[in-house]
């Protein structure tokens, strides 16, 4: 102890025992010590030592003394523990990335092979040691592969993604993606490679069917029947099928590359702004009417469906273009001949309540005034009952023909306007049928075109006169709701309602309202289920070109 009593101060209890232990070994044995230690100077900095001793004897081949060197080794120490943690993340990386890691000589063969070969190949790591990444690979991939890696091993060079397929152990087909860098040894001599493969069959499937399914795409594609086109966002068309050829007159050659504002397709510039702002707000469009210009200078009428897509990571419009160029006519003379036919039935309808009212009605007066003379004079009492039965008989016809009259032409609709020629009817039609009719009005402009009013004036008569009929109930409510640019009006009641699907539209009368609102490019709508009651909506544009865009979508019934 007395020998190591300088040391003391440079180590800790524990190691101060080991060196001592070491000192007092060779001055019993003789035998010289090395040994280790942890210790720190006197300015408190840590340190490591190497310790070795050897004894020094006189000429009898007695103990003299110690002699011996302290090696700081901190430096080495530190580097030790810098790479025992370099190994330990290296070997932490390659146990848990999904990739394989390996190294192969400079003949290609492997000298080291991570675990993952296992789940990717289905090979243990010892199996393919010795083997080269050419052997797992079915031919002609193999020399393929082969001859590549040659390539890149005579220039020493790194290299990426070099896709390469290999057979699994189970025979199944696998498509690695490999990435290496060279070796050098300390002489700055090529060894070979180290590097790792991804297993990228999923992907390359995913790519495969993506390929697969872009190329049904095209083929659909060019053989739909309905004129498609193919634009990038900036409107610029990719490609478009033989059916927009025909549709606009225009080849795919003179389209690709071009816009439809260069082409002049658009007949107004205001809709391709609104479909295209409408497109990228909603991702889908369907069925927007517009107007496009064939090559020839005709326009044409269109519905146009719009959904963007991905092709290849990039953002396209598929365009779908139905000319309904001779649908819209004969729909406008389908229109025109119902108005026709509408005024026609509505002029007869005056004819007839004219001739009610003014001769029938008037004729009925005189007989009655006839009639009255006869009760002034002497009659026999039975008799007289008889006169007088007759003349409320008489009075009973008069009033049911104005009424009549009433139905088929409405005096106070053209004196005093749509709302107060519903009042007039509500009030009547309550009377007659013993029911309430509740009847609101807000929002009427105060002049409406006469055909809108007698329209609407019609199917009110119409949905009560169902109401009545069909649906059980005695309270009704009718609303009728305006703005400056459409009428709307509502007709419900809390009956037995019916299935909608299922029910005949001639037995509720819808055709015939239908044919009204036709015209008028109006809809209708009916809300009903079985035992909740029946409401009918009416929307009437109180212009032919109401306040909506030009190419709004078509509303249906």
């Amino acid at each position: 102890m007395i020998v190591l009593a300088g040391y003391i101060q440079f180590f800790d209890d524990d190691n101060f025992r080991r060196l001592d232990g070491a000192v007092q070994n060779t001055l019993r044995t003789g035998t010289p010590y090395e040994v280790e230690t942890e210790g720190r100077y006197p300015d408190g900095r840590k340190a490591w030592f190497t310790n070795r001793g050897e004894v020094v004897r006189d000429e009898l081949g007695q103990i003299t003394h110690l002699r011996g060197t302290v090696q700081d080794i901190t430096q080495r120490k530190l580097a030790e523990r810098a790479l025992r943690q370099s190994e330990m993340r290296y070997r932490n990386l390659v146990e848990s990335s999904h990739d394989w890691i390996w190294e192969v000589d400079s003949e290609a063969r492997y000298t080291y092979a991570g675990p993952q070969c296992f789940q990717i190949l289905g090979y243990r790591p010892e199996e393919i040691l010795g083997k080269t990444p050419f052997d797992l690979m079915p031919e002609p991939e193999a020399s393929r592969v082969a001859e590549a890696f040659k390539a890149i091993a005579k220039e020493r060079k790194p290299f990426h993604n070099l896709e390469n397929v290999n057979r699994h152990k189970n025979g199944r087909r696998v498509v690695l993606e490999t990435n290496g860098v060279p070796i050098f040894n300390e002489y700055e001599e090529f060894v070979g490679y180290r590097g790792m493969d991804r297993d990228i069959t999923e992907r390359k499937h995913a790519e495969e069917a993506l390929v697969q399914s872009e190329q049904k795409f095209l083929t659909l594609f060019r053989a739909a029947p309905t004129a498609m086109a193919l634009n990038t966002l900036d409107g610029r068309f990719v490609d478009v099928n033989d059916a927009f050829e025909t549709a606009t007159g225009y080849t795919r050659q003179e389209t690709v590359g071009q816009t439809a504002k260069e082409l002049q397709l658009w007949a107004d510039s205001t809709q391709r702004e609104y479909i295209r702002s409408r497109l990228l707000a909603e991702e889908q469009l369907r069925d927007v009417e517009h107007k496009f210009r064939k090559k020839s200078g005709e326009i044409r009428v269109g519905l146009l469906s719009s959904d963007l897509i991905d092709i290849g990571g990039t953002a396209h419009v598929l365009t779908a273009l139905k000319d309904v160029t001779e649908q819209k006519i004969a729909e406008d003379n389908l229109r025109n001949l119902t108005q026709r036919l509408i005024n026609a039935q509505e002029d007869e309808r005056k004819r007839i309540a004219r001739e009610l009212h003014d001769n029938i009605n008037q004729r009925l007066a005189l007989i009655s005034m006839g009639i009255q003379k006869i009760d002034n004079t002497e009659l026999a009492a039975d008799t007289r009952d008889e006169v007088h039965k007759l003349m409320e008989e008489t009075k009973s016809v008069s009033s049911d023909i104005q009424a009549l009259s009433h139905h088929l032409h409405s005096a106070s609709l053209d004196l005093l306007g749509l709302a107060a020629g519903i009042e007039s009817f509500r009030r009547e039609f309550a009377r007659s049928h013993q029911v309430t009719v509740k009847f609101s009005h807000s929002g009427v402009p105060k002049t409406i075109p006469g055909e809108v009013s007698l329209a609407l004036f019609r199917i009110t008569q119409e949905a009560l006169n169902n109401a009545v009929k069909y649906s059980g109930a005695k309270d009704f409510e009718v609303a009728l709701l305006g703005t400056a640019s459409h009428l709307e009006l509502r007709v419900r009641d809390p009956g037995m309602g019916f299935d909608v699907e299922a029910a005949t539209p001639r037995g509720l009368g819808l055709i015939s309202m239908r044919e009204r609102v036709l015209p008028l490019n109006g809809t209708i709508s009916i809300a009903s289920k079985p035992m909740k009651g029946t409401e009918i909506s009416v929307r009437i544009p109180l212009s032919r070109n109401e306040d909506k865009h030009p190419c709004e979508s078509r509303m249906e019934e």
